[in-house]
């Protein structure tokens, strides 16, 4: 090869490295749009309009459960997408909930309630940080351990703490006695320790099922989804409820599969 191939060869190589495929960027540009929603929570949040903040919140929970996946189904995934997506998890599901329990619920106990909810924001923030150190350093879950969080995952904690905030729309009768102040302290606790916990809990992303659960378990997404839209101040409430109800279920399943694995080595 001579110089001239050699100067063309390099000036093809500078142009591909300069130029970046554009659809590359749209699971980071979703990922933005929840940050967005998040944002415009606070927003609402700060306007009073209670119903429209919880909508946008759920909303970019909706997002932030779909990026990931199109990235992984583009072949796009990235260290600087799942940093991204960390950032936007911390506003979106630990400071814009617990900016709306407090400015509803906890103002009048000041101190003590604004301590509440930055307590459940730095769970949130140890959380993410724990996360954002596995993918760094490599230390991803594999085999069994993969079908399994460690906690509750953000957007599942950003519902949990507005539960009292879902409740207080009056759709589901005697929902008063589930909003007073000392209910309210001890649910964000519970959240927050859930949120920063090592309890073993579900997850979705790599569950397989027989062939023969496929339809029935369609069928129940789309009951769940008619209820979602139908009446969603009471489904979201009894979805959080069955949530809950699955972690003793996760922690044992994910106990018989460690005894398993340490019976066989």
């Amino acid at each position: 090869m001579n110089l001239t191939d050699n100067m063309l060869s390099s000036a093809r190589d500078n142009t591909d490295y300069n130029f970046f495929p554009l659809w590359r960027t749209f699971p980071s540009i979703i990922t933005l749009f929840a940050l967005c929603l998040g944002l415009h929570s606070i927003k609402l949040t700060s306007h009073n309009k209670w119903e429209a903040s919880v909508i946008s919140i759920i909303g970019a929970a909706f997002l932030d459960g779909i990026d990931g996946r199109i990235a992984r189904l583009l072949g796009c995934s990235s260290v600087f997408g799942a940093q991204l997506d960390s950032l936007a998890d911390f506003l979106n599901f630990g400071v814009a909930p617990a900016l709306l329990i407090y400015f509803i619920f906890l103002t009048k106990i000041k101190v003590f309630g604004w301590s509440m909810v930055t307590v459940f924001v730095i769970c949130m923030a140890i959380r993410l940080a724990r996360f954002n150190t596995n993918i760094t350093y490599g230390n991803n879950k594999d085999g069994w351990r993969c079908n399994f969080f460690y906690g509750i995952p953000a957007p599942a904690a950003a519902v949990l703490i507005m539960l009292p905030v879902i409740l207080s729309f009056k759709e589901l009768e005697y929902s008063e006695i589930f909003i007073k102040q000392n209910y309210v302290l001890a649910h964000v606790a519970f959240v927050s320790v859930l949120t920063v916990s090592h309890l073993p809990t579900f997850s979705l992303k790599k569950i397989k099922i027989h062939k023969c659960f496929i339809s029935p378990l369609l069928l129940c997404f789309g009951i769940a989804a008619i209820s979602l839209i139908v009446k969603p101040w009471i489904a979201i409430p009894v979805f959080s409820v069955l949530y809950i109800v699955s972690i003793p279920f996760s922690m044992v399943y994910y106990y018989v599969q460690y005894k398993k694995e340490k019976n066989f080595n």
